[in-house]
C-alpha cells in the first residue's frame, strides 16, 4: 500500500503548496510543490528530500530556491 498525499504546511506561504507521497514499501518518495501566484515564490526543498531529483518542471530554466508563477514541480527519489 501507499501512504496518503500529505499537505505540509511548514516554511511554506498561502501562496506555495507541498504534497509529499511516500511507499510503505520500497522506501519511495515524491514531493510535488505548487505555486499558485503571479509572483515568484521562495522555495526551500524539505530536508528528506534533498537526495531527489527533479523529475519535471512547467518552467525550462527555473531557479532551485525560487519558484516561478505558476510553476510546478516535481521530485522523486
Amino acid at each position: 500500500g501507499h501512504s496518503f498525499p500529505t499537505r505540509r504546511s511548514s516554511d511554506l506561504n498561502e501562496e506555495t503548496m507541498v504534497y509529499e507521497k511516500r511507499s510503505r514499501t520500497d522506501n519511495r518518495s515524491a514531493l510535488v510543490v505548487l505555486n499558485f501566484s503571479k509572483t515568484e515564490q521562495p522555495f526551500v526543498r524539505p530536508a528528506e528530500h534533498a537526495e531527489e531529483s527533479l523529475l519535471f518542471s512547467t518552467v525550462k530554466e527555473g531557479k532551485s530556491e525560487r519558484l516561478a508563477p505558476f510553476e510546478a514541480r516535481v521530485y522523486m527519489s
